[in-house]
């Protein structure tokens, strides 16, 4: 059940939200708004379908979508939403952070990173901001923070139209995902699903083969000559593959008892320290320093 600590403050800023939000462009807003969220998950599912995500896809959409309007506040606009609770038929969906939360909260993160977003996500983006008047611009704020992170306005809005437009001339440049085999016969094909989401159709020279298919389902790293030709795609001539090393986990503690002489040795301890080891090498005793301290030491 959604609860106060799941609530986000969705903030509204232009000239049609200035005492307020004309209604209007508070019905313009949540109409793109929902549609962004709908397209942007739909975005997700079909460019990501290993995640293996349960349930029909409208199911998802509904979860992806789902607040409730439990506050409103005018001076600029200020609505607070809750995700809905998922249904029986949706419990497999319920994670610590609801789905609509999840969603919203990557869209943003998207955005604010100049991922590649689909032409019709960012337009819904664009209408969304647009209802609130030509300056109109909105963020949210989620439970674990204090302020808004990022506000969708008219530049975050050029700035993803830029990074969606195909590129014309090819360029240098490092790519890291996972790598599919396509074709093995010549020239070969391969394709790597990068981690912001493009897929790089890739060529190489016969020379790599072997290196290619050793990599097939690997996480590799890539530099080679390639342009974006799409939002999600682009084409690229491998010229360097590597794999990407893979991190081991090890446990923060060990229930095995470790001798205090180890631990010494570890730590780099011939001797007893005393009270100077505990002292900054940096800090000089002087006027200007104990000020510093005395209003530290107030503050706390």
């Amino acid at each position: 059940m959604a609860t106060s600590d799941q609530r986000i403050v969705l903030k509204l800023h232009g000239a049609k939200a200035k005492r307020g939000v004309e209604l209007d462009g508070l019905e313009g807003f949540i109409e793109s708004f929902r549609r962004a969220l709908r397209e942007f998950e739909r975005s997700l599912s079909a460019r990501e379908g290993e995640l293996g995500r349960s349930g029909q896809p409208g199911t998802r959409s509904r979860a992806a979508t789902g607040f409730r309007l439990v506050g409103f506040e005018i001076g600029s606009g200020k609505a607070t939403l809750e995700p809905l609770e998922a249904n029986s038929d949706e419990s497999q969906l319920l994670t610590e952070d609801p789905a609509s939360s999840r969603n919203l909260r990557m869209l943003l993160e998207s955005a604010r990173d100049g991922a590649p977003l689909a032409p019709q996500v960012i337009q819904s983006l664009d209408g969304a901001r647009k209802a609130l008047g030509e300056d109109g611009r909105f963020g949210a704020r989620f439970s674990d923070q204090k302020h808004v992170q990022f506000y969708v306005d008219s530049e975050a809005i050029r700035k993803l139209e830029s990074a969606g437009r195909p590129e014309t001339e090819a360029r240098e440049m490092t790519v890291s995902g996972r790598l599919h085999l396509i074709e093995v016969e010549e020239p070969g094909r391969v394709e790597i699903r990068a981690v912001d989401g493009v897929n790089w159709a890739c060529v190489y020279d016969p020379s790599l083969k072997p290196a290619v298919l050793r990599l097939v389902e690997s996480l590799v790293r890539v530099r080679g000559v390639g342009r974006r030709t799409a939002y999600n795609r682009g084409s690229l001539e491998l010229l360097e593959i590597e794999p990407l090393p893979k991190f081991e986990q090890t446990p923060l503690f060990t229930r095995e008892a470790i001798p205090t002489s180890e631990l010494e040795r570890q730590q780099g301890i011939t001797r007893p320290q005393g009270l100077a080891a505990l002292q900054d090498p940096e800090w000089v005793d002087d006027e200007a320093s104990r000020e510093y301290l005395s209003m530290v030491l107030d503050e706390s």
